[in-house]
C-alpha cells in the first residue's frame, strides 16, 4: 500500500508546464523571475487558499539552503500580510515554527559570511593603502 504509493509519485514524469522543476524549485524560480521591488504586491495577489501551500514550499527551498533571500523575504511578507488568518488557523503552527527556525538558521549563516567577507574587504582596503602609502613616500625621495 504505503510504500507503492510512494514510488507511484516519485515515478511521475515531470510536468511540462513547471518546465520538469518539482514544486519548490519551480516556486523558487518563479519568485526570483518576479522583480525584487515587484515581490510584495505579486504575493498579494496570492489567494489566501495558497499561501499555506506557498509557505510549505519556503519551508523546503529553506530547508535545502535554497534561495534564502528570496524565501525569506517571501515569507516574512506572507506571514505580516495574512497575520490574523494564519493566527486563526492552527494548522499553520508547526510550519511556522520550522519556518522560524530556518529563517534563523540560514539568515544567522548569512550574516556570519557577510561579516567575515566584509572583515576580509576592509583588511584587503588597508594593505592596498598601505602599498600605496609606500610607494608614494618612495616617490617623493
Amino acid at each position: 500500500g504505503g510504500a507503492a504509493a510512494a514510488a507511484a509519485v516519485e515515478e511521475r514524469p515531470p510536468n511540462p508546464l513547471m518546465m520538469g522543476m518539482d514544486p519548490p524549485s519551480y516556486v523558487l524560480w518563479a519568485l526570483r523571475t518576479v522583480k525584487p521591488a515587484e515581490l510584495e504586491q505579486s504575493l498579494l495577489l496570492l489567494p489566501l487558499s495558497h499561501v499555506e501551500r506557498a509557505l510549505f514550499y519556503l519551508v523546503a527551498n529553506l530547508r535545502a539552503g535554497r534561495g534564502v533571500e528570496v524565501c525569506a523575504r517571501g515569507a516574512v511578507f506572507l506571514v505580516k500580510a495574512h497575520q490574523n488568518q494564519i493566527v486563526a488557523n492552527r494548522s499553520l503552527v508547526p510550519p511556522l515554527r520550522e519556518l522560524r527556525r530556518l529563517l534563523r538558521l540560514r539568515l544567522g549563516g548569512m550574516r556570519d559570511t557577510v561579516g567575515f567577507n566584509l572583515a576580509a574587504l576592509r583588511a584587503a582596503g588597508r594593505a592596498a593603502a598601505e602599498r600605496r602609502a609606500e610607494r608614494e613616500l618612495g616617490r617623493s625621495d
